[in-house]
């Protein structure tokens, strides 16, 4: 399984120190979380976590203003 936690931190991350994050990683980000939100959905299994990932990576999107 991904590990999605790591992904969005490195993300933040990579926003945080270098401001070079560009929207197309940042759309990929949301992309990759957004299908496991979905599967997550199918299996019936819990979405928070996953959710809150989705909506850190929206926050930051909306707040790079990239």
């Amino acid at each position: 399984m991904t590990d999605y936690s790591r992904l969005v931190i490195d993300t933040m991350k990579d926003a945080l120190s270098h401001r070079d994050v560009s929207a197309q990683t940042l759309a990929d980000v949301q992309k990759q979380l957004g299908f496991e939100l979905d599967r997550c959905k199918v299996y019936n299994r819990s979405t928070d976590e996953i959710q809150r990932l989705y909506d850190d990576v929206l926050w930051l999107r909306a707040n790079l203003a990239l």
